[in-house]
């Protein structure tokens, strides 16, 4: 059930805009930010605060990579496939975080592919084109976060510790002093 606090939202942004049309994005990343995702419900509540069909809410929602129908887990995985990455490796360390994860299958694809972990900790989407951090490729961004010059070892490092802290914070956010313990962009280390 879609709450009065992100209806108000959704009214605040269509009353913002000389055409409702243009609220429909920041309404879809209100009921995001209730639900975890974008539910059915809260779509046909988006159309109906908007006085929109819900078809035309939907487009908007399957055009947008940072909005999504389906739950994802607390940590998002996007490994950077672009050129720089590419060449130093990205398309193997892909398929090493996605092994990593659990979420190759047979093992048989030489390709990695998106899922979410069975205990919800993880999605892995291995298809994200330039995070334009291409002088410390290969990296990946978890969470909006980058993690940069990646080795297996850095990836079995990070993701033992996103485990972890996902144990100790089952719910809400992580405290940004936890955060803060793992390697990002400020410990850049040119190879």
């Amino acid at each position: 059930m879609i709450s009065e606090q992100t209806r108000s939202r959704i009214l605040k942004a269509r009353d913002s805009f000389p055409h409702r049309r243009s609220a429909i994005l920041p309404s879809l990343y209100a009921v995001q930010e209730e639900v975890g995702h974008l539910s059915e419900e809260g779509i046909d509540v988006i159309a109906e605060v908007l006085d929109l069909h819900a078809t035309d809410v939907f487009q908007v929602a399957s055009f947008y990579s940072l909005v999504h129908t389906d739950p994802w887990g607390k940590y998002l995985i996007e490994v950077c496939i672009n050129l720089p990455c590419a060449l130093r490796g990205a398309d193997t360390l892909a398929k090493y975080v996605q092994t990593k994860l659990g979420l190759d299958g047979d093992g048989e694809d030489h390709e990695a592919h998106e899922g979410t972990t069975s205990d919800g900790v993880f999605t892995f989407r291995p298809t994200i084109e330039c995070l334009a951090a291409c002088s410390w490729a290969p990296m990946m961004q978890v969470n909006q976060r980058y993690f940069e010059n990646l080795t297996q070892e850095k990836v079995d490092q990070i993701l033992d510790q996103l485990r972890e802290l996902a144990t100790r914070y089952p719910t809400g956010p992580v405290p940004g002093p936890e955060i803060g313990k793992l390697p990002d962009a400020t410990e850049r280390v040119q190879q």
